[in-house]
């Protein structure tokens, strides 16, 4: 196993890059004992320059500069004179042992170095203690730079687990609406099915009977009072085709404007809306009045719906007397509804079974939802009593309910019976009011 460099050598290796390979080593080996070889301190010692000084280090060679000997004029002996790296060199010495090594590497005298030495005033405890001052220096200033690395790496691995978390999250919505998407086409591809099959017998039921009735006529001989009428009952059938086909166009043309006037009176509601009704635009008797209008006087008694979204976007469709529906999704619809609106052309205001089973699976992506019977007659619906419809009838000037119990079946208010209604609707009579009092 290959021993780790700790904080302490490499601040060690640090405070002795200016001195010479063979002496850092024997420095270190004195302080940190003989594990580490000589190639391995000297790597480190490399690393190092390169990485503090941005130097490659010197082999053999000492970062001490010596001047050339001057010859005294006198005496006639030459003198060297002593260099700032010299008495750097000398004020980190700590022991006599270093002080004679000093001598021998700088080519003085043991006398001139010790005098050199004590009077630039150093010591060997002083020394010491300086060096120990220095390497704790470096020693902290690493340990810093270990601590903000490590909570850097924390904070990081946090980030990323935030956004594995996230990832996550997605990705369970993805598979939820994926799901979703699987199933709507499953259910369109039933349909559509179903549909197809229906067609089918129709046609092969209408072709049987039409082949049956040309081989009857072939078969019999017809009069040509009879050959008249066949020819004008085609006549008549061409007719009733056409007539068909400019009726299908009409209708379409109806249901597109009925579709563009409601997204119209609900993009300007700033004009009839009444702030003083503390009611939403959506909840305001003229836009009930011109739902209610589309539905009965521009189409022939036709239901109508209106969605408001979460973001007040306004989708409009119409359906048949009896039903009405979203063939798709709308495109842009934002969840959750605020509203839903839809008419009961007949003139009638009340829950169907099919209209439970709507609220029933929206409950909690829808807030309101009113059914209009007429003119300020209407249902109104909301996800705080989700079991109960209160119904408004002005023409009789009465207000009752229409609630749903546990297994989900349909109870009205009381046992009195309104005179028109599909099913009957019950409310609180003015002689059921009377037997109260």
């Amino acid at each position: 196993m290959v021993k780790k460099w700790t904080t302490e050598e490499k601040a060690f290796l640090t405070m002795h890059l200016n001195k010479k390979p063979k002496q850092i080593v024997k420095r270190f080996h004195n302080k940190f004992g003989e594990d580490r070889t000589y190639q391995s301190i000297y790597g480190m010692v490399g690393s190092l320059r390169k990485n503090v000084l941005k130097q490659p280090l010197k082999k053999n060679t000492m970062n001490v500069s010596i001047k050339k000997p001057v010859k005294s004029r006198t005496t006639g002996y030459s003198a060297k004179r002593w260099t700032k790296n010299e008495d750097n060199y000398l004020s980190e010495i700590t022991s006599l042992v270093e002080l004679e090594r000093a001598s021998k590497e700088m080519g003085r005298s043991l006398s001139a170095v010790k005098n050199r030495f004590y009077g630039k005033g150093y010591s060997f405890k002083k020394n010491a203690k300086m060096q120990q001052t220095k390497e704790n220096l470096v020693v902290n200033s690493l340990d810093r730079k270990e601590s903000n690395l490590k909570q850097a790496a924390t904070q990081v691995a946090k980030l990323l687990e935030q956004k594995k978390e996230d990832i996550k999250i997605l990705q369970n919505k993805n598979s939820l609406l994926e799901a979703r998407c699987f199933t709507l086409t499953q259910e369109i591809e039933k349909m559509n099915q179903s549909w197809a099959k229906k067609f089918e017998e129709y046609t092969i039921e209408v072709d049987q009977i039409t082949n049956q009735k040309i081989a009857e006529a072939r078969k019999e001989r017809l009069s040509w009072r009879e050959r008249r009428k066949l020819k004008k009952a085609a006549k008549l059938q061409k007719k009733l085709d056409k007539i068909m086909i400019t009726y299908e166009e009409e209708m379409n043309n109806r249901r597109d404007y009925v579709k563009f006037s409601l997204e119209d009176t609900w993009a300007r509601r700033q004009l009839w809306e009444n702030e003083e009704t503390n009611l939403e635009p959506f909840a305001q008797q003229p836009f009930f009045d011109t739902i209610w209008e589309m539905s009965t006087t521009i189409l022939p008694n036709l239901e109508v719906q209106v969605v408001i979204d979460d973001n007040d976007n306004c989708f409009v469709s119409s359906g048949s007397s009896g039903f009405v529906s979203f063939m798709q999704e709308p495109a842009g619809l934002k969840l959750p509804i605020k509203c839903w609106i839809h008419t009961h052309p007949f003139g009638r205001a009340y829950f169907s079974g099919t209209d439970w089973n709507t609220v029933n699976i929206w409950q909690k992506n829808m807030k309101e939802a009113y059914v209009l019977g007429g003119y300020e007659h209407f249902g109104f619906w909301q996800n705080t009593d989700p079991n109960v419809l209160t119904i408004q009838e002005s023409n009789l000037g009465y207000q009752y309910e229409q609630y749903q119990d546990e297994n989900k079946n349909n109870i009205y208010g009381c046992s009195c019976w309104t005179d028109s209604g599909v099913p009957p609707v019950t409310y609180t009579c003015e002689n059921c009011l009377e037997e109260e009092e």
